[in-house]
């Protein structure tokens, strides 16, 4: 992944749709935020 250029933000609009508080939804949640942490730095 390459880094903005200097000066410039990158604003992300994710959406998860999720049923429940059900253990698959719980896993897609934090899913979804490990791979903000990991490649969008946080």
């Amino acid at each position: 992944m390459l880094a903005p250029a200097k000066g410039k933000v990158i604003t992300w609009e994710l959406r998860l749709y999720v049923a429940g508080n059900t253990p698959n939804s719980i896993a897609a949640f934090s899913n979804l935020k490990q791979i903000c942490e990991t490649h969008m730095g946080g």
